[in-house]
């Protein structure tokens, strides 16, 4: 019976592995779907902008924009002479603005320090800008068959839902648990590219977060929730962070100006190492009873209100006069927006 693979030794493991490996390499060359970035021999630029576009976005939405991005610069040297405002251009819908400009840097790092070859374990691929352990790994296995498994969301579902365990999946342990599963199977699969790709698939289209159609599972019988019958209930539902709540001070700006004083604020909580309209932050323990508006980002609740201040006694790491326009274009944010659109953001006029 398939079980949590901690107390296992490497021979135990891969016995408990080898059939699952077997039926997931069987499944996906059957099941597997088709992705603009899926080729019999993967690009690693091509693959690496799609893995880069899927960050808390879903397959079909990237399409279209995987399409037009890599019409625009269709290698790593193309990408690489762009500017930040173009890349921002056609990264504009994906949001989490902070990929496009790493995505920009890491092709500049390629093509100027590494001569135009693009890294091909996922140690080299991790000290490229804006690559963590899970694109590294997805990468290197599907681009140059390293064996080394990837661990997302889609693979922690599906390795909790196998062990049937009520774990707190969201916590470091359970993660290197999974990194250890998915690693062992591709060593057994047919290759790396294949086992990853098929539990990312399998992840995304049978084991899904909620109705998951288990009758199409290529691994069910090795499946504990599914015997067990708790397949609904798992993963557990992850603790939800607690908002906090945050003052922002703007200080008000001419109204006969265009242009209005930002600056990176030392004590912002969102849209860190942006420049912002200056002003101050302050962390509150509640809701405050002055305010022009509210603006939530993750988990923070931002309450503005505008003042106006002597600007000299703000903390303030570097300070430019911005247009709306050219603001939006470095800190893309609808609070920005919001300030700008704001009467009291002016000063009156005497």
């Amino acid at each position: 019976m398939f079980s949590a693979l901690s107390g296992l030794s490497i021979i135990g493991m891969k016995k408990k592995l080898q059939p699952i490996a077997d039926l997931l390499s069987k499944w996906f060359f059957e099941n597997h779907r088709s992705l603009p970035w899926r080729k019999k021999n993967p690009d690693p630029y091509k693959v690496w902008i799609s893995e880069i576009m899927l960050q808390q976005t879903t397959s079909a939405a990237v399409k279209p924009y995987f399409a037009k991005f890599i019409k625009k610069w269709p290698t790593v040297n193309d990408l690489s002479q762009a500017s930040t405002e173009e890349v921002y251009e056609y990264w504009q819908g994906l949001g989490y603005y902070s990929r496009a400009r790493n995505i920009l840097k890491a092709s500049q790092f390629i093509m100027n320090d590494l001569k135009g070859v693009f890294p091909n374990t996922a140690a080299q691929l991790l000290s490229l800008p804006g690559i963590g352990p899970y694109t590294s790994a997805a990468i290197a296995s599907i681009c140059f068959d390293e064996p080394i498994g990837v661990v997302d969301g889609n693979v922690l579902r599906v390795y909790n839902r196998l062990i049937g365990e009520k774990k707190e999946w969201w916590k470091s342990e359970f993660f290197k648990e999974t990194q250890s599963f998915s690693t062992t199977l591709c060593e057994l699969g047919s290759s790396p590219s294949v086992i990853n790709q098929a539990l990312m698939d399998l992840g995304a289209t049978i084991c899904t977060p909620k109705s998951p159609t288990c009758l199409l599972c290529p691994v069910r019988k090795h499946c504990l929730s599914f015997k067990k019958g708790v397949q609904k209930e798992l993963p557990l539902p992850k603790p939800k962070k607690t908002q906090e709540n945050w003052i922002y001070t703007v200080f008000k700006t001419k109204k006969t100006s265009k242009k209005a004083l930002c600056g990176i604020l030392e004590t912002q909580p969102v849209l860190k190492g942006k420049p912002l309209p200056l002003g101050v932050f302050k962390k509150s323990s509640a809701k405050p009873k002055d305010f022009a508006f509210k603006h939530t980002i993750t988990h923070h609740n931002i309450y503005v209100h505008f003042k106006t201040k002597d600007l000299e006694s703000t903390m303030v790491q570097r300070s430019e006069n911005f247009t709306l326009e050219e603001l939006s274009r470095i800190t893309p944010s609808s609070l920005i927006k919001k300030i700008w659109q704001s009467p009291q953001f002016y000063e009156s006029i005497k």
